[in-house]
């Protein structure tokens, strides 16, 4: 009986095993039988590709791409199309296309000016007007992704069907005379190995606008600080603003000196004096009908008057100069002298609102902004 259910558990144990093994055999046959970039390939999700679609570039796909190709030819459209789908499909990465439009025939400016004073027109050699086709990979959030490195690699390296010298197209064919020259001269650099796209590279998605590569954006800690404000400074449309009030500790760029203020407690109540004074400031010149903003940063409070996109403008005699609403704030917010005690000694006494006073000089600056491209990276990890 021993013997008999031993020789069943031997069985079962022989069956599982090669039910494992044929598994295993399986598996490993099926990695051979895998194409070569498909363990290149970085995107584990399935990239949607149906062919009744037109994969179109839109501002959502990422503030940074991968430019694979262009395309002129009469057939431009339907080439791009063709390499969009094939990329979507067999390499599972997202691409999409965008059409860039080139128009030589309207006159430009040129150098100098004419018998009149005006700036000379001039006109192109070729006046024609066509449209290109770029295929472009996306949605990375900075320019050093690692994943959007890898991805290149991979496109650099690919032969896209869709480009198959076989053909006859004139975008595979001036490659395929490239590599011969290449044979030719014996250059035997990594480059050889690269296929029709191997000329790809990382840029900026067209469709977004400057803001969103400002490195000068603000960083988070201080959007934070700034956030539910009603008349916060990071909401004034214009570019210029002029700063009538200063509240706040000391500033330094000692980085010694800037840790030892960060961690002080009689730091971080004077902030919060500042903040108190530059917000009931702000309401002040609110009731009485004037476009104030306050704005709070690790070391300051500021108040700050009006908006402009421009600060200059013509003059009487032509020439540019400061705008006259700009010089009226500063004037009316500015500083007045008179003297002290009796004495031949002038003094100032700054402009004070409901007790509290402004700068001696106000200035005209910047309007700070967030990083749009911040915003978006914020925005895409939740």
């Amino acid at each position: 009986m021993r013997r008999r259910r031993c020789t069943f558990v031997c069985q079962v144990r022989f069956v599982l095993l090669s039910l494992v093994a044929i598994g295993m055999l399986t598996g490993s046959a099926a990695a051979l039988a895998a194409p070569p970039w498909q363990s290149l390939i970085p995107f584990k999700r399935r990239v949607e590709a149906d062919p009744n679609k037109t994969y179109t570039l839109t501002e959502d796909h990422g503030p940074w791409m991968i430019l694979a190709a262009t395309f002129t030819s009469m057939q431009a459209e339907k080439e791009a199309r063709d390499l969009v789908l094939e990329m979507r499909s067999r390499y599972n990465v997202p691409a999409y296309m965008h059409e860039q439009v080139y128009d030589f025939t309207e006159p430009v400016e040129g150098r100098g000016v004419d018998r009149y004073g005006r700036p000379k027109k001039m006109r192109y050699v070729n006046a024609t007007k066509f449209s290109g086709y770029a295929v472009l990979v996306g949605e990375y959030e900075t320019f050093d992704d690692p994943q959007a490195q890898k991805t290149l690699d991979t496109i650099k390296a690919s032969m896209p069907r869709s480009l198959n010298p076989e053909t006859g197209k004139w975008t595979i064919q001036r490659w395929k005379v490239v590599q011969k020259l290449r044979d030719q001269m014996n250059m035997n650099d990594e480059r050889d190995q690269r296929g029709p796209l191997g000329a790809a590279f990382i840029t900026r998605n067209p469709l977004l606008p400057e803001e969103y590569f400002n490195a000068g954006g603000l960083d988070s800690f201080v959007i934070d600080m700034n956030k539910g404000v009603e008349h916060s400074l990071l909401d004034n449309p214009g570019k210029y603003t002029v700063q009538v009030a200063t509240f706040g500790g000391e500033v330094t760029v000692d980085p010694n000196k800037v840790e030892k203020l960060s961690n002080s407690r009689d730091a971080s109540d004077k902030l919060v004096v500042a903040a108190d004074k530059a917000h009931r400031l702000t309401l002040a010149l609110r009731r009485r009908g004037v476009e104030a903003y306050e704005f709070h940063d690790r070391f300051a409070s500021i108040v700050t008057v009006g908006s402009f996109n421009e600060y200059e403008a013509a003059g009487p005699d032509g020439q540019p100069a400061v705008r006259k609403d700009i010089r009226e704030i500063i004037a009316t917010y500015s500083a007045r002298p008179a003297g002290i005690g009796g004495q031949a000694q002038m003094g100032i006494i700054p402009k004070t609102i409901d007790g509290i006073s402004c700068d001696a000089t106000p200035t005209l600056v910047e309007v700070p902004r967030r990083s749009v491209g911040a915003a978006y990276a914020r925005t895409a990890s939740r």
